[in-house]
């Protein structure tokens, strides 16, 4: 019985095509005399630039049930479109290498998947600003990101946050009176009615605590009110009582 000559053609074990055997490197190891994976497919091994770990990511997220990020990306509905899909080439061609290191993919509408038209290098800082949890403030005619202002104004993210949603501030109050928490407590200035002091001197004038004045004006209380609404005390036996008789 004659042998079976090998075929002229063969499937790649990891693009799952049939190409010639002209596709494949030769093997001497290998049954078949040629390499189980086409020549394509070898140099995509070898490519380990953070182009193709980025390309490659991105489908994971969207194809890939198993991936950690699937649940907030192909469980959404969100895709990678077919140009993309089917070739890294394809991909870079469109993208491009990134800027530097501190550059990854960043969809530019985070409602619609990956394509060449929603996509783009950005920064860290860049795709924090476009985060779906973003607070978005509007004030004195421009609209930020809490993160934003924070990086204008000076003051700090969770001072803004505060002041917003648990003192009810008004954004142009919220962004532009300056912070309390600058320097010791006991130096801090506060200004009344045309007079300047510090909140030490201003509790001795008032007869009132470092920590009590501050901490009613951290909690929102107006200026005057901090600093001559009496203190309340309370008495063992007796009801609730205000310092001063009232």
């Amino acid at each position: 019985m004659a042998d079976t000559p090998y075929p002229e053609t063969k499937t790649c074990t990891t693009c799952k095509r049939t190409k010639p055997l002209s596709e494949f490197y030769k093997n001497c190891a290998h049954r078949t005399g040629y390499h189980t994976k086409c020549k394509v497919c070898v140099k995509t091994v070898k490519d380990k630039s953070p182009e193709r770990a980025i390309w490659s990511g991105m489908k994971q997220r969207c194809c890939n049930p198993h991936n950690k990020s699937f649940v907030y990306y192909g469980a959404r509905g969100l895709s990678v479109c077919s140009r993309w899909a089917c070739s890294y080439e394809n991909f870079l061609a469109d993208m491009g290498h990134r800027p530097s290191p501190k550059h990854s993919l960043e969809r530019r509408d985070n409602a619609c998947g990956y394509s060449p038209d929603n996509c783009l290098w950005a920064t860290r800082e860049e795709q924090m600003n476009n985060r779906r949890s973003n607070v978005i403030v509007t004030a004195m005619g421009a609209t930020h990101t809490l993160s934003q202002w924070s990086r204008i104004t000076g003051i700090k993210v969770i001072t803004l946050w505060q002041r917003l949603k648990l003192w009810s501030w008004s954004a142009e109050r919220a962004l532009s009176e300056p912070p309390l928490n600058v320097g010791p407590s006991h130096q801090r200035l506060i200004s009344y009615e045309g007079e300047t002091h510090t909140v030490a001197q201003w509790g001795r004038r008032c007869g009132l605590k470092c920590d009590t004045l501050n901490k009613r004006l951290k909690d929102g209380w107006s200026i005057h009110d901090a600093l001559f609404r009496p203190l309340r005390t309370v008495c063992r036996g007796a009801p609730l009582k205000v310092a001063n008789g009232r």
